[in-house]
């Protein structure tokens, strides 16, 4: 497990080479996607985006992009994916095949209203993907509730990282968490300066960086968190103090390009 002094100065690198990027989405967004556009600006909640538009032409056009593959590859009418063995011939197998969608429609229902926002937040991805040529999605189970936290994040807030193969398997999110947020998430592993900021502003914000990257010492005989093949850290940003960390099976945040 990297310090978290390492993980910030990781975001910086990683955030110094996606600048080459921002200037180029940033004025995509201006006209295009203007909900996205904080890339080199810095907005405030209410403030006016659209000031540079002077025509609905491209917004349309991605607004149709996004509702065509929404409607085409994900439509919530549809059984829109199947699941297969590699055995072709077990795929044949009755009970085999029952199970299979059975597996299917468990998958299918996971994506519905009643367990995570799938479906709400999708075209969203689909709008970044038209306007920017990639998108970062976010899913993770919510221990206890019986849901799926499924959302898209802003590319301003995420910066990635490649293996060798040119597969994504580093993701940073720098985001901010008002004090009774980060007090109800962290709780006492809270920083004691982010502890006393957030008692004495509740709706002051406070900064912090998840990163998800490969382990290293990834030990698959073992069932602890900290021996999955990704680590999860969650740092406050100003006091490089870890608040968090844990592992996971598989990289949580989905990168499409």
């Amino acid at each position: 497990m990297r310090s978290p002094q390492e993980l910030v100065l990781h975001w910086n690198k990683l955030k110094s080479e996606r600048s080459q990027f921002d200037r180029t989405w940033q004025e995509i967004a201006d006209y295009i996607r203007p909900l996205r556009s904080e890339f080199t600006a810095v907005r405030t909640p209410g403030d006016k985006r659209n000031a540079r538009i002077f025509d609905s032409t491209p917004l349309l056009a991605a607004d149709s992009f996004a509702g065509g593959i929404y409607g085409m590859m994900t439509n919530p009418a549809n059984r829109w994916f199947a699941l297969k063995l590699q055995d072709d011939e077990l795929n044949e197998y009755d009970p085999v095949r029952d199970w299979l969608y059975e597996v299917e429609t468990r998958i299918l229902h996971s994506f519905g209203p009643q367990v995570s926002r799938f479906y709400s937040v999708l075209p969203s991805m689909y709008a970044d993907l038209a306007c920017f040529g990639t998108a970062v999605f976010y899913s993770e189970e919510m221990p206890g509730q019986g849901r799926i936290n499924d959302n898209v994040r802003p590319l301003s807030e995420c910066v990635i990282a490649e293996n060798a193969h040119g597969e994504v398997d580093t993701v940073y999110r720098r985001f901010s968490l008002t004090g009774k947020q980060a007090s109800e998430l962290f709780g006492e592993a809270l920083s004691e300066r982010a502890g006393r900021a957030a008692e004495k502003d509740p709706h002051g914000l406070i900064a912090f960086i998840h990163c998800v990257y490969p382990n290293a010492a990834y030990k698959p005989e073992k069932l602890d968190q900290k021996t999955r093949p990704f680590l999860s850290a969650y740092v406050e940003e100003d006091s490089r103090h870890l608040v968090a960390e844990s592992g996971y099976y598989e990289l949580p945040y989905q990168v499409p390009r």
